[in-house]
């Protein structure tokens, strides 16, 4: 693990990268791909991994040779992988079956490794919000078990536009496409970390 390589612009959550790096050190093998990589935190401070998202960043530029720019929604895998990563992606994923119907068919036998948010985290994150524009966003939602948050830039101002669904009980979710072998929490529970494999 190299955490100097890390963006300046994600150092603030540093102590937190530090406890996922360790754990996906310890559970991740062979060659890793981390599918919806972002500015590439969990790709550049690792070995023998390729990071994929749908445009370019400008963190790559310090390793353009461990990144990749795909167009679509399944990734165009040309090598077999020990690893699937989703850092705070998968939740992202429109066409989750598909998606994962693609990469069983790769790497049939490959680990998957999730670090998704939990309910602890998106309450924190919007509680400056006042409860009835939260509940009119949310769509009256906001019941523990998920919550929508649509047009997220209405509040920050963000250059896009997407919908999130954040869930309280990731494992139902989770299991739906995968085996789960086993999860923990991380950042004193506003993540949690899976370990799964495909299903047979």
């Amino acid at each position: 693990m190299n955490l100097a390589k890390i963006p300046p612009q994600s150092k603030w959550r540093l102590p937190n990268y530090v406890e996922m790096l360790k754990e996906i050190e310890k559970e991740a093998s062979g060659e890793k791909l981390d599918i919806g990589c972002g500015r590439g935190e969990v790709t550049l401070a690792l070995t023998k991994i390729t990071g994929i998202d749908i445009s370019k960043y400008a963190e790559w530029n310090a390793a353009p040779g461990k990144f990749r720019v795909y167009e679509g929604l399944v990734p165009p895998l040309v090598k077999k992988y020990g690893t699937f990563i989703f850092n705070n992606s998968f939740e992202h994923v429109s066409d989750k079956a598909r998606l994962v119907d693609s990469l069983k068919k790769m790497s049939p036998r490959a680990k998957i490794i999730l670090i998704v948010p939990t309910t602890k985290y998106l309450r924190e994150r919007y509680s400056q919000i006042p409860g009835q524009l939260l509940k009119k966003l949310t769509k009256g939602r906001a019941d523990g078990i998920h919550l929508y948050l649509v047009h997220e830039p209405r509040i920050y101002g963000w250059n896009f536009l997407s919908e999130y669904i954040y869930y309280s009980d990731w494992h139902s979710a989770i299991a739906k496409y995968f085996v789960i072998k086993k999860s923990k929490p991380l950042d004193g529970g506003r993540h949690e970390f899976f370990v799964c494999r495909f299903k047979k």
